[in-house]
């Protein structure tokens, strides 16, 4: 059997779903539609991140882009240092709001996040900030964090660099408009000389009839 990218296949250890290929906490995307077996799907181990990339590439003839569902895919800032919104690559949004008398903290924000997300389910409020603070310890966690604060940094200077642009194009127009200006009274002036130095010439020219 044959699925394309409007089908959805399950198989024992993944499942292939419109662009994507999901297994484990993996999600694979690929950026075209593409026609996959399901029999050339399961044979391979599809707990074997490597081996599964390999295969689809080798079966679709794409590249796939693999991300850790569990990895920051966005994070936007509602109010600085109060109001965190992050989604993560499997499509889930938290968010994060610091409470009043803590001090802010975004890296804390970011781990708070992972907490919610993982743990919201089977913790009680108290145990997911416990699980915030010993996610802090592990290496896949940190890792996550650390790869998140640098979305979050490029999207600030992206965001700066916007800004700056568009600010920069407010000043080119008010310059244009004040040159502009400059540029309409020298002419109004020169019609206004011209036109006073016409009705001069004229009374006199009459004067000189008369």
């Amino acid at each position: 059997m044959t699925t394309t990218s409007t089908a959805t296949v399950s198989t024992s250890t993944g499942t292939v779903s419109n662009n994507y290929i999901t297994t484990g906490n993996y999600t694979y995307y690929a950026p075209t539609p593409y026609t996959i077996s399901t029999s050339d799907l399961l044979q391979v181990n599809l707990t074997q991140t490597n081996e599964i990339s390999k295969a689809i590439n080798k079966i679709c003839n794409i590249t796939i882009s693999t991300k850790d569902n569990n990895e920051f895919k966005d994070v936007i800032e509602y109010k600085k240092d109060k109001v965190y919104g992050f989604e993560f690559y499997d499509g889930t949004k938290v968010k994060t709001v610091l409470q009043e008398g803590d001090a802010f903290s975004l890296e804390y924000a970011f781990y708070l996040a992972l907490a919610k997300k993982l743990f919201s389910k089977t913790h009680t409020f108290h145990g997911v900030l416990c699980k915030a603070d010993e996610i802090q310890l592990e290496k896949y966690y940190v890792t996550l964090v650390k790869k998140g604060m640098k979305l979050f940094k490029k999207k600030q200077e992206e965001q700066e660099k916007k800004e700056l642009e568009e600010l920069e194009k407010e000043e080119q127009h008010k310059r244009y408009i004040e040159k502009k200006k400059k540029r309409d009274k020298k002419i109004q002036e020169r019609y206004d000389e011209e036109f006073i130095n016409l009705i001069a010439k004229a009374i006199k020219k009459g004067k000189e009839e008369g």
